[in-house]
């Protein structure tokens, strides 16, 4: 369930037409690329097979930016659960 929502999340962004953020300069730039990189192999596939590029005009430009944020931002919250889960710091 946690990877369908997290897909529907990066598909939703990606139809959006938000951008998959490279390492751009500055402190802003680097957490962009940390919240779109959270995502893990999709994102990789993405850059690679040139999704994501995004368009400033498009209407949806900035849901879209931040429908991938939150993919990868509850990716990574997932596996930090999943983590304590396992060492048996939460039930």
């Amino acid at each position: 369930m946690f990877f369908a929502a997290v897909m529907v999340l990066f598909g939703c962004g990606l139809v959006m037409e938000g951008r998959l953020f490279g390492l751009t300069p500055g402190f802003f730039g680097l957490l962009k690329l940390f919240a779109d990189a959270g995502v893990g192999l999709p994102y990789f596939m993405g850059k690679l097979m040139g999704w994501g590029i995004g368009d400033v005009t498009s209407y949806g430009y900035e849901y879209g930016n931040t429908f991938l944020f939150s993919a990868g931002l509850l990716n990574m919250l997932i596996v930090v659960d999943t983590f304590d889960i396992s060492q048996g710091r939460k039930r």
